[in-house]
């Protein structure tokens, strides 16, 4: 194995492998689409997966990752990630939540928004600004007293 340099980026997890390896010290692998149809395998420490007992890893979840980019025998790339932090990008199918819950409770506000998707408050407006764009739903009201209806 020989280290060729520093990686750090973000990505989205596409799979998953658990177990150890008993040369490196590994117990969790998984590999990230760096960018369009680049995968890179990642190896977790035995250390820093001990840490992250209970990590909320998953296919498809976003992360950024950090480490030695290292080369193994075989010719394949990986990163042995010494920092992880898990990213809250995800794909908004979160706006079809907002629609539905404002059709059955008639009306919603951006804190609601915030709680319900478990995004900031920032996320949260930004999301309720596309729909008022798409005309899916109207802003009424001013400031912190705003409130969010369906479009008749």
């Amino acid at each position: 194995m020989m280290t060729l340099n520093s990686f750090y980026g973000a990505g989205r997890v596409t799979r998953i492998q658990d177990g150890q390896d008993g040369r490196n010290g590994v117990a969790l692998g998984f590999e990230v689409a760096v960018g369009r149809g680049v995968r890179l395998g990642c190896r977790l420490s035995r250390k820093l997966a001990n840490r992250l007992n209970g990590f909320p890893l998953r296919e498809g979840s976003w992360i950024y990752v950090c480490g030695p980019l290292c080369r193994e025998p075989g010719g394949g790339l990986f990163v042995r990630v010494v920092f992880v932090r898990l990213l809250r990008h995800r794909p908004f199918d979160g706006e079809a939540e907002v629609i539905e819950r404002a059709r059955s409770g008639g009306r919603v506000t951006r804190r609601e928004v915030a709680r319900w998707l478990g995004v900031g408050p920032a996320q949260a407006a930004y999301i309720l600004r596309r729909l008022v764009r798409a005309g899916r739903l109207r802003r009424v009201g001013r400031g912190r007293g705003a409130w969010y209806e369906l479009v008749a």
